[in-house]
C-alpha cells in the first residue's frame, strides 16, 4: 500500500470538555464492566449447579458464557482506555488504573500493548504500524482464531519485560511519561497479573465449578473473541483520515464494548473517552464529515458483517512511508 496524503480532510473541532475525562463516566466504565462479566458468569453457575438435565443447562449457560467472555474482554479496553488517559485526568494514575484491571486477561500485558497500541494510532497502515506488522501476516480464517491473539500477546509481555528492565524498544513515538514512570507501570503490570492469577488459581481449588464455568470458559471464549478484534477494526482499510480505521453503530455493539465499537471516531479523537464516542460520531454526522470522506467512510450497522469481513477480508498491507502528521495531538 503506497503512501498518500490522501483526502484534504481536516478533524472538526469537538466541545473542549469532551477531551477530558469524567470520574463518574470512569467509574460507571469500570462497574458496567464488572457486572457484564460478573452477573452472567455468576448465573451460569447457578444453572449449573440447579437439577436440570445437562444438555439444558449447558443451553442456557451458553449465552451467559458468551456475555461474560465480553465482559471479561472490557477489562482490556479498560486498559485501553487508561493509557489513552482517559479514565483520570492524572495521566499515571489514569494508566495505572487501566493496568489493574486490564491484567484480569490472563497472558495479556496492557503496558506491553499500550506502546504498540500508541505506535498504531501514530502510523495506522502506514510504514510503521506494529499492528500491520503482527497482524497482515494472519490471513486465513484458522490463523487469526488461532494464532494471531497469541503472537500478538507475546510481543506485548515481551515489551514489557523490557520496559521494567529499562531495555530500548523499537518503535519510534514514545509514551508521554518519564522513564522512570514507565518502569514502574510494567513492573506494577507483572505483578497485577501474578495476582490475578493467583486469585483464579485460588477460586479453583476452592470452587472447581466456579474456577469452571466463571473463570475458565469465559476466559476462553473470551481469547477467540478477542482474535477477531483487530480484523473487527481495520481490515480493508486504507490510508488516511476516517479511511483507516472502522465504525461498527449496531447498538448491541455499543452494549457489549461501551461505546469502544465506534473506532473510527477513536482514531479521529485518541483522547475522547470511550463513553463519548456515540455522541462525536452524531456530530460527525450532522456535520456532513463522512460524507466528505473520500469514497466514503467505514461505517456499518449490520451486526453480522463485521465478522465475516474480520474473518475473510484482507488486512491492511503497511505503507511504504509514513505521514508527517500526528492524529495523538488533539485538532
Amino acid at each position: 500500500m503506497a503512501y498518500t496524503e490522501g483526502i484534504s480532510l481536516k478533524r472538526p473541532q469537538l466541545p473542549s470538555e469532551w477531551h477530558y475525562p469524567s470520574l463518574i463516566g470512569s467509574f460507571a466504565y469500570i462497574v458496567y464492566t464488572l457486572a457484564l462479566y460478573a452477573v452472567p458468569a455468576i448465573l451460569a453457575r447457578v444453572i449449573l449447579l440447579t437439577p436440570l438435565p445437562l444438555p439444558v443447562a449447558i443451553l442456557l449457560m451458553l449465552p451467559l458464557i458468551w456475555l461474560a467472555a465480553h465482559g471479561i474482554l472490557l477489562f482490556a479496553w479498560v486498559g485501553h482506555e487508561g493509557f489513552h488517559l482517559s479514565l483520570h485526568r492524572n495521566k499515571f494514575v489514569s494508566a495505572l488504573t487501566g493496568t489493574f484491571f486490564a491484567s484480569a486477561l490472563p497472558t495479556y500485558f496492557e503496558t506491553g500493548a499500550a506502546i504498540s497500541h500508541w505506535n498504531h494510532h501514530r502510523f495506522t497502515n502506514q510504514a510503521s504500524d506494529p499492528d500491520c506488522q503482527i497482524f497482515q501476516q494472519f490471513q486465513s480464517f484458522w490463523s487469526r482464531l488461532f494464532l494471531a491473539r497469541i503472537v500478538a500477546n507475546f510481543k506485548y509481555f515481551t515489551n514489557t519485560v523490557k520496559m521494567a528492565l529499562n531495555q530500548p524498544l523499537s518503535y519510534s513515538y514514545k509514551f508521554p511519561f518519564k522513564s522512570r514512570s514507565i518502569i514502574v507501570l510494567a513492573w506494577a503490570n507483572i505483578t497485577f497479573s501474578l495476582l490475578w492469577l493467583a486469585f483464579y488459581i485460588y477460586v479453583t481449588i476452592c470452587d472447581p465449578v466456579t474456577g469452571l464455568v466463571s473463570i475458565l470458559l469465559p476466559a476462553t471464549v473470551m481469547y477467540f473473541i478477542s482474535s477477531l478484534q483487530p480484523y473487527l477494526e481495520h481490515t480493508g482499510t486504507e490510508i488516511g483520515l476516517a479511511r483507516d480505521a472502522k465504525t461498527q453503530t449496531s447498538p448491541i455493539f455499543t452494549w457489549l464494548y461501551f461505546g469502544n465499537n465506534y473506532h473510527l471516531e477513536h482514531h479521529l479523537y485518541p483522547g475522547v473517552p470511550c463513553y463519548r464516542l456515540p455522541a462525536v460520531h452524531r456530530l460527525l454526522k450532522e456535520q456532513g464529515f463522512y460524507n466528505r470522506a473520500e469514497s466514503g467512510a467505514f461505517i456499518e450497522s449490520s451486526v453480522v458483517k463485521p465478522y465475516v469481513e474480520a474473518l475473510f477480508a484482507t488486512y491492511p498491507q503497511p505503507g511504504n512511508q509514513d505521514s508527517a502528521s500526528d492524529p495523538m495531538v488533539p485538532a
